[in-house]
Protein backbone atom coordinates (compact mmCIF):
# COMPACT_ATOMS: atom_id res chain seq x y z
CA UNK A 1 0.00 0.00 0.00
CA UNK A 2 2.69 2.48 0.94
CA UNK A 3 5.37 1.73 -1.58
CA UNK A 4 8.56 3.46 -2.46
CA UNK A 5 8.36 6.57 -4.66
CA UNK A 6 10.03 4.62 -7.46
CA UNK A 7 7.14 2.20 -7.52
CA UNK A 8 4.63 4.91 -8.34
CA UNK A 9 6.64 6.37 -11.22
CA UNK A 10 5.07 5.77 -14.63
CA UNK A 11 6.71 3.10 -16.72
CA UNK A 12 7.38 3.31 -20.41
CA UNK A 13 8.54 6.13 -22.66
CA UNK A 14 8.73 9.57 -21.12
CA UNK A 15 6.36 12.27 -22.39
CA UNK A 16 7.71 14.45 -25.20
CA UNK A 17 9.46 17.61 -24.21
CA UNK A 18 7.97 20.78 -25.69
CA UNK A 19 11.14 21.60 -27.64
CA UNK A 20 11.16 18.15 -29.28
CA UNK A 21 7.58 18.31 -30.54
CA UNK A 22 7.06 19.38 -34.15
CA UNK A 23 5.64 22.84 -34.61
CA UNK A 24 2.48 23.65 -36.52
CA UNK A 25 4.51 24.81 -39.51
CA UNK A 26 6.81 21.83 -39.74
CA UNK A 27 9.67 20.24 -37.90
CA UNK A 28 11.63 21.60 -35.00
CA UNK A 29 14.63 22.11 -37.28
CA UNK A 30 12.63 24.39 -39.58
CA UNK A 31 11.53 26.55 -36.66
CA UNK A 32 15.10 26.78 -35.41
CA UNK A 33 16.34 27.78 -38.86
CA UNK A 34 13.77 30.56 -39.13
CA UNK A 35 14.67 31.76 -35.66
CA UNK A 36 18.34 31.81 -36.67
CA UNK A 37 17.54 33.76 -39.85
CA UNK A 38 15.49 36.25 -37.85
CA UNK A 39 18.34 36.67 -35.36
CA UNK A 40 20.85 37.26 -38.16
CA UNK A 41 18.57 39.87 -39.76
CA UNK A 42 18.21 41.69 -36.44
CA UNK A 43 21.98 41.71 -35.94
CA UNK A 44 22.52 42.96 -39.49
CA UNK A 45 20.03 45.80 -38.98
CA UNK A 46 21.70 46.80 -35.71
CA UNK A 47 25.16 46.67 -37.32
CA UNK A 48 23.94 48.83 -40.21
CA UNK A 49 22.63 51.45 -37.78
CA UNK A 50 25.92 51.51 -35.87
CA UNK A 51 28.08 51.72 -38.98
CA UNK A 52 25.83 54.38 -40.52
CA UNK A 53 26.07 56.53 -37.41
CA UNK A 54 29.84 55.96 -37.13
CA UNK A 55 30.43 56.99 -40.74
CA UNK A 56 28.62 60.32 -40.34
CA UNK A 57 31.02 63.20 -39.98
CA UNK A 58 31.17 64.74 -36.50
CA UNK A 59 29.86 68.29 -36.76
CA UNK A 60 30.83 71.12 -34.42
CA UNK A 61 28.19 72.49 -32.10
CA UNK A 62 27.49 76.15 -32.91
CA UNK A 63 28.03 78.62 -30.09
CA UNK A 64 27.00 82.23 -29.56
CA UNK A 65 29.68 84.79 -30.38
CA UNK A 66 29.20 86.50 -27.01
CA UNK A 67 28.24 84.31 -24.08
CA UNK A 68 28.30 87.40 -21.81
CA UNK A 69 25.31 88.89 -23.64
CA UNK A 70 23.16 85.98 -22.46
CA UNK A 71 21.57 85.82 -19.01
CA UNK A 72 23.85 83.69 -16.77
CA UNK A 73 21.30 80.94 -16.00
CA UNK A 74 20.35 80.63 -19.66
CA UNK A 75 24.03 80.63 -20.67
CA UNK A 76 24.76 77.86 -18.16
CA UNK A 77 21.92 75.76 -19.59
CA UNK A 78 22.99 76.38 -23.18
CA UNK A 79 26.63 75.55 -22.38
CA UNK A 80 25.47 72.22 -20.94
CA UNK A 81 23.50 71.46 -24.11
CA UNK A 82 26.52 72.46 -26.25
CA UNK A 83 28.72 70.06 -24.25
CA UNK A 84 26.17 67.30 -24.64
CA UNK A 85 26.08 67.94 -28.39
CA UNK A 86 29.88 67.83 -28.58
CA UNK A 87 29.77 64.45 -26.88
CA UNK A 88 27.35 63.20 -29.55
CA UNK A 89 28.64 65.14 -32.55
CA UNK A 90 27.38 62.51 -35.03
CA UNK A 91 23.88 62.34 -33.57
CA UNK A 92 21.26 64.41 -35.42
CA UNK A 93 19.02 64.38 -32.34
CA UNK A 94 21.72 66.06 -30.24
CA UNK A 95 22.06 68.87 -32.79
CA UNK A 96 18.27 69.18 -33.01
CA UNK A 97 18.02 69.53 -29.23
CA UNK A 98 20.68 72.25 -29.33
CA UNK A 99 18.79 74.03 -32.11
CA UNK A 100 15.58 73.91 -30.11
CA UNK A 101 17.36 75.26 -27.03
CA UNK A 102 18.75 78.16 -29.04
CA UNK A 103 15.38 78.81 -30.70
CA UNK A 104 13.57 78.84 -27.35
CA UNK A 105 15.94 81.58 -26.24
CA UNK A 106 15.74 83.67 -29.40
CA UNK A 107 19.24 82.82 -30.67
CA UNK A 108 18.06 82.26 -34.23
CA UNK A 109 21.42 82.27 -36.05
CA UNK A 110 22.81 79.61 -33.72
CA UNK A 111 19.55 77.67 -33.97
CA UNK A 112 19.77 77.76 -37.77
CA UNK A 113 23.34 76.43 -37.66
CA UNK A 114 22.33 73.59 -35.34
CA UNK A 115 19.35 72.71 -37.53
CA UNK A 116 21.59 72.76 -40.63
CA UNK A 117 23.84 70.25 -38.86
CA UNK A 118 20.78 68.15 -38.08
CA UNK A 119 19.69 68.26 -41.73
CA UNK A 120 23.17 67.23 -42.85
CA UNK A 121 23.26 64.30 -40.42
CA UNK A 122 19.70 63.17 -41.22
CA UNK A 123 19.18 64.09 -44.89
CA UNK A 124 16.01 62.00 -45.29
CA UNK A 125 14.21 63.80 -42.45
CA UNK A 126 12.33 66.89 -43.73
CA UNK A 127 11.76 68.41 -40.28
CA UNK A 128 15.27 69.89 -39.78
CA UNK A 129 15.00 71.71 -43.11
CA UNK A 130 11.68 73.16 -41.97
CA UNK A 131 13.33 74.34 -38.75
CA UNK A 132 16.12 75.95 -40.78
CA UNK A 133 13.45 77.86 -42.71
CA UNK A 134 11.78 78.91 -39.46
CA UNK A 135 15.10 80.19 -38.07
CA UNK A 136 15.77 82.09 -41.29
CA UNK A 137 12.32 83.67 -41.13
CA UNK A 138 12.85 84.71 -37.50
CA UNK A 139 16.18 86.28 -38.52
CA UNK A 140 14.32 88.41 -41.12
CA UNK A 141 15.89 86.48 -43.99
CA UNK A 142 12.54 85.97 -45.70
CA UNK A 143 13.83 85.22 -49.20
CA UNK A 144 16.16 82.54 -47.83
CA UNK A 145 13.35 81.13 -45.69
CA UNK A 146 11.05 80.91 -48.70
CA UNK A 147 13.72 79.21 -50.79
CA UNK A 148 14.34 76.72 -47.97
CA UNK A 149 10.63 75.92 -47.72
CA UNK A 150 10.40 75.41 -51.48
CA UNK A 151 13.21 72.86 -51.25
CA UNK A 152 11.39 71.00 -48.47
CA UNK A 153 8.04 70.82 -50.28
Amino acid sequence: MFGKPEDSAPRGPSPERAEDRPTAGGSTDTARKWLLVLGILCLAAAAYQLVDRWLRPPLPAPEPADWNAIEPQVAAYLKAVVEQTRGHARDPNAHAQLGLAYAANGLWDEARQAFENTAQLAPKDPLPAFYVAMALERSDRLADARQQLEQVT
